[in-house]
């Protein structure tokens, strides 16, 4: 949904890359997100990005790491915390809600730790 929310607010255009079909098709590719070369994407690009986390969030990162070589104009991140985040020098926080997502939202299978 944060790209027909762009379209509306802002008329940016947008698509949507997943491995999985969306529930709206608009604008949507079923491709996998690494597959997704730099050059393919041009112009002053907003990436937001709600990744599958991984164990120790292995899986965000690469996603994250990823999306900023494509060197975004702005990073949209959903995930739980991680123990690295893109250079500071290019990118900066605008909203961090440590209390919005926290819990069970980041619940990953056969954790022991559901309720801290």
């Amino acid at each position: 949904d944060f790209g027909p929310m762009l379209r509306a607010a802002y008329g940016i255009p947008w698509v949507a890359y997943d491995l999985f079909p969306a529930q709206h098709r608009t604008n949507f590719c079923l491709r996998n997100w690494f597959d997704v070369k730099p050059g393919e994407l041009s112009g002053d690009l907003i990436i937001g990005l709600n990744p599958p986390f991984g164990h120790e969030n292995v899986q965000a990162r690469k996603f994250v790491q990823h999306a900023v070589s494509f060197k975004p104009r702005m990073l949209v991140l959903i995930i739980p915390d991680l123990d690295w985040m893109p250079d500071p020098s290019l990118y900066r926080t605008v909203l961090e809600d440590r209390q919005l997502l926290k819990h069970q939202c980041f619940y990953v299978p056969g954790s022991r730790d559901l309720l801290s």
